[in-house]
């Protein structure tokens, strides 16, 4: 049900990129349902991370994901087509912004390197040598979407599944904590980032358990960025 609710306002948010007005108030609506999407895939990729009995082959589906969608991607936030995207100089937009799947790869990567179980089992040395690499990952994530705050999001939950175990109370420490950053990041209202915080109810309350539909995410995120711009090409 989690899931489904991500996929759902995900769509929504995207449905506003591509089809309406950026002035309208309907399109400011729907961006703001949309903020909730990514929190609740953060939470989830981290769960993901944790539970996990392949990381290499998580990291892979992920990556393989991302590269497929990119094009799409590229085309509904920057508005250029797919034959302007490749007759013209516009291919390096390609590179401008990497979508989530993308940060959520380097995300997986930063769990490894920052991953608890592991670093408590190792040297002062090491672990500092961890932390640097680790701030060196944020630093250098900016080309992705979300860029080093998406990949916070991301440990904010690894640190709440693991050490506090999923409390209820320890997650409006974290929802607060993600819209502090979401205002440091991105200013107030800085596009009303700062309303992903409310994505701890539905983490809360909605249920999140294995199911044989892990593969949904992997297929519908590019398949639906697919369709957006393939429809909006249409009726322009």
């Amino acid at each position: 049900m989690l899931k489904i609710f991500a996929i759902i306002t995900m769509f929504i948010d995207h449905f506003a990129i591509a089809f309406l007005d950026p002035f309208s108030t309907s399109y400011l609506v729907l961006r703001a349902i949309g903020r909730v999407s990514m929190p609740i895939f953060a939470y989830m990729l981290a769960s993901g991370y944790i539970h996990t009995k392949n990381y290499n082959k998580y990291l892979i589906r992920m990556l393989t994901m991302a590269i497929i969608a990119q094009i799409p991607f590229t085309m509904l936030i920057s508005g250029i087509s797919f034959i302007q995207l490749f007759t013209t100089d516009l291919w390096v937009y390609l590179f401008y912004t990497l979508n989530i799947g993308f940060t959520f790869c380097v995300a997986l990567i930063f769990l490894k390197i920052m991953d608890f179980t592991r670093v408590q089992k190792s040297s002062l040395l090491h672990q500092f040598a961890q932390a640097l690499l680790g701030m060196i990952i944020l630093y250098y994530a900016h080309s992705c979407d979300y860029g080093a705050y998406g990949i916070c999001v991301v440990f904010i939950f690894y640190v709440w599944i693991l050490i506090f175990k999923q409390s209820k109370k320890s997650l409006l420490v974290c929802g607060a904590i993600i819209g502090g950053l979401s205002i440091v990041f991105y200013g107030f209202p800085g596009a009303n980032q700062w309303l992903s915080a409310l994505a701890i109810i539905p983490i809360c309350y909605l249920p999140h358990t294995k199911s044989n539909y892990k593969w949904v995410f992997y297929v519908f995120y590019p398949a639906h960025l697919i369709l957006l711009v393939v429809i909006s090409a249409m009726l322009h």
